[in-house]
């Protein structure tokens, strides 16, 4: 399996938001307007949840970061327990206490590989019915790859 560090922002993004569908939220991708830092929107029992995925290789998320997505969150009028930011990569150590003060979750490379684990499991395929589970497709894509070899799978 391809390393979440090695994916495109677009895939990592879908991978985060099946991470957290499989995890029993209904996921939104957000279209990107002006000023806004969310990538996903979460939704589960009433409340609403923002992420903010940084797909970032070889640097640590900062603390400005942090400081731009609690500024997205009080524009629409969320708490900081309501915030989630999620890398691949690491978080610096102002940046993890900026993140406490505020109350917001901070998802790095190792945390979100124990996500993945923890919620991985089997669901039919939507095309063939086969059992599939939470991949990487041979194409380079995060969706659901089967075990067996399925054509549907394969397309573009």
């Amino acid at each position: 399996m391809r390393s979440p560090l090695r994916l495109k922002a677009e895939e990592f993004e879908l991978l985060v938001g099946e991470i957290f569908r499989q995890d029993g939220f209904e996921v939104e991708k957000t279209d990107r307007r002006e000023g806004a830092k969310e990538d996903l929107v979460l939704l589960r029992d009433g409340r609403r949840t923002l992420v903010h995925c940084k797909q970032w290789r070889h640097r640590s998320v900062g603390i400005a970061e942090i400081r731009e997505f609690a500024c997205s969150l009080m524009r629409e009028d969320l708490p900081g327990r309501a915030g989630i930011i999620v890398t691949p990569s690491r978080f610096t150590s102002p940046a993890k206490l900026q993140a406490s003060n505020i109350g917001l979750t901070l998802v790095n490379g190792h945390d979100l590989e124990e996500r993945r684990q923890r919620v991985r499991r089997s669901e039919p395929c939507r095309d063939c019915g086969e059992p599939v589970i939470l991949n990487l497709s041979p194409r380079g894509r995060w969706n659901q790859d089967a075990a067996h070899h399925c054509n549907a799978h394969d397309e573009p």
